[in-house]
């Protein structure tokens, strides 16, 4: 008797156990802070979007109880991260950290593996605002700058031609009817302080890397290219390129995606927490202070996003010529 209740007892336990492990199978979103999470950047450490994403992760961290780590993968505007996260398997505990270049830019320079679909986008992050600088002495507004593209050619710094900070340079010079040639460079700051050194006429660079500039009066912002003016750290206004009749917009829209096949509730509660952090007063004054943007779109918002973008990205390229 006692045998066939403990035989019994055994056969409960495990057809309790099977139950258990089938409810976490069929959602996996119950438990998934269960276990730390990877944010993938596909930039190197201590550059501006490592820094906005380690900001994302420390306040993460308070809201899950638990570690997020930062891998960061660089190399190839986005392509190297973005081809090795095609291993991860659904309801992955690494998130990736996209930007519409992946899809824009990368794919027109370099053959790509993936598309749009192999992610699924879970929330914006932000937009990258930048401007185009001068050197202050020789160019103080959009007029001095029409002057000098008008009298020869101009040299323009940006991160490579398979980069945003080629394409609007390149698109608004030619809308001006200008001539140039570009000089690469590792990072925004190299850029801005060649541009005061005089080794080139103009540059790119995103407004929270350039107000140190603009504020000692070393370069003017003499455009942004995103859809709304910018006013620094010392009251300069820097206009839309639109506005001075020049139709480039580039914000480099930077996102949180997760392999294709997750589970919708998997997605959700990644998005419910990033929500949290975008929502909390401390960590928005950190990005106000940063110049940081926030877009929190959600999942078709971004996708639409990226899709614009893209189209966009065409006319320029066609413009140019590239």
């Amino acid at each position: 008797m006692k045998r066939n209740v403990l035989l019994c007892a055994v056969i409960l336990i495990a057809v309790i156990s099977q139950v258990a492990a089938q409810g976490v199978a069929e959602n996996p979103a119950e438990n998934y802070w269960n276990e730390s999470i990877t944010m993938v950047v596909h930039a190197g450490a201590g550059g501006n979007l490592d820094v906005k994403v380690r900001l994302v992760a420390k306040y993460l961290e308070q809201i899950v109880g638990k570690p997020v780590i930062i891998e960061n993968v660089a190399g190839g505007g986005g392509i190297t991260a973005a081809t090795q996260y095609l291993e991860e398997k659904p309801n992955t505990h690494k998130i990736l950290v996209m930007s519409d270049a992946m899809f824009s830019i990368a794919p027109k320079f370099n053959r790509v593996v993936y598309t749009m679909d192999d992610y699924i986008p879970i929330i914006g992050l932000d937009v990258v605002r930048a401007a185009l600088y001068a050197n202050r002495e020789k160019v103080k507004d959009f007029d001095d700058m029409k002057r000098l593209v008008a009298s020869r050619e101009v040299l323009i710094g940006d991160n490579g031609k398979a980069s945003g900070s080629y394409l609007s340079q390149a698109a608004a010079l030619t809308m001006m009817g200008g001539t140039y040639r570009s000089v690469t460079y590792a990072s925004a700051p190299e850029t801005l302080t060649s541009i005061f050194a005089g080794n080139i006429d103009f540059g790119w660079g995103a407004v929270n890397v350039g107000q140190q500039f603009v504020q000692n009066g070393s370069l003017t912002p003499v455009m942004v290219f995103s859809e709304e003016p910018f006013t620094f750290a010392d009251g300069t206004v820097a206009p839309t390129a639109k506005s001075l009749g020049l139709d480039v917009i580039q914000e480099n829209f930077i996102f949180f995606a997760i392999r294709k096949g997750s589970d919708p509730r998997v997605v959700e509660v990644i998005e419910e927490a990033l929500s949290k952090v975008y929502a909390n007063p401390q960590f928005v004054a950190e990005t106000e202070k940063m110049s940081m943007f926030l877009a929190p779109t959600n999942a078709q918002q971004t996708k639409e996003k990226v899709e614009q973008i893209v189209t966009d990205y065409e006319q320029y390229f066609a413009l140019i010529g590239d």
